[in-house]
């Protein structure tokens, strides 16, 4: 299948190369030092940065005339003209792998260079799990390897699904998901594995049934979070007419009062909507 598209066989190889160099260094303790925030604002560690350095030597070596973006290098752009770019993130799921947990994947994709891609433009993806070596192949008009063995499941009550937390604000997503996780943790399951490429991939698999993240939809930045009385909030302030387009989200907090069933104080969250993208 990597014959199908240019750049499959460099995107394969790359993707080998990086979870043979990760590997020996899963769930070490000196891979967890850190060595400063990468161009994408997440803290670089060790196993990082060593990964980052092995993409870096791997394209000079076998594809110098290539664009790279990595989450700790961003943009990389050789001299003349190049007419691809590669989105590398060498561990997606930093976090798991320095664990030692399964949940860490290495991430390719290659689309054409030129202004910003999105996934619209992806022609080639590969992740591969890193403790299994398990891979998944696509090709934009050719399909997955392995092929797709999706879930039948219809209930949301009985999903089994994934999320994210890390790098989303805590209150909001959780008040976004609220109802998804209260409808679906006793007769399904739900699940945060750190590693948005393994989450996916585990629809590939058929072993989850769904992954959400609201996040990059839902806001594009918390302007407050506050805690009012139950009894005197606000409401104008609240719900009141605004200037610009705004998220309000509104849950119970403070302490349960069995008397009377209610939570004292309630949580309020206003957020800016972020401007959607149609690809």
């Amino acid at each position: 299948m990597t014959r199908d598209h240019p750049l499959g066989p460099l995107v394969a190889e790359l993707a080998a190369d990086l979870r043979e160099v990760v590997l020996p260094h899963l769930g070490r303790d000196e891979g967890r030092a850190h060595f400063g925030d990468g161009a994408g604002g997440d803290v670089t560690f060790a196993i990082d940065e060593r990964a980052e350095a092995r993409m870096e030597a791997f394209l000079a070596e076998r594809a110098p005339d290539v664009a790279f973006y990595s989450e700790d290098r961003g943009l990389v752009v050789p001299g003349g003209e190049p007419r691809w770019v590669l989105v590398v993130d060498p561990i997606d799921g930093t976090r798991p792998a320095l664990a030692g947990l399964e949940s860490a994947c290495v991430s390719v994709a290659a689309a054409p260079f030129g202004g910003e891609p999105r996934m619209a433009d992806v022609e080639v993806g590969c992740v591969v799990e890193i403790k299994s070596g398990q891979r998944f192949l696509a090709i934009r008009g050719g399909g997955v390897d392995p092929a797709p063995r999706l879930s039948a499941e219809t209930s949301a009550e009985r999903m089994l699904w994934t999320y994210g937390f890390r790098g989303r604000p805590v209150v909001p997503t959780a008040i976004v998901l609220a109802e998804l996780l209260d409808g679906s943790s006793v007769a399904g399951g739900t699940f945060d594995l750190g590693s948005a490429t393994y989450d996916m991939t585990r629809l590939v698999t058929g072993q989850l049934d769904a992954y959400v993240e609201p996040g990059p939809r839902m806001i594009d930045e918390v302007d407050w979070v506050r805690d009012v009385d139950a009894t005197s909030a606000p409401l104008g302030e609240i719900l009141g007419p605004t200037t610009e387009r705004w998220l309000t989200l509104i849950t119970c907090g403070g302490p349960f009062d069995p008397r009377t069933g209610e939570y004292q104080s309630r949580t309020i969250v206003r957020a800016k909507l972020a401007e959607s993208d149609p690809r």
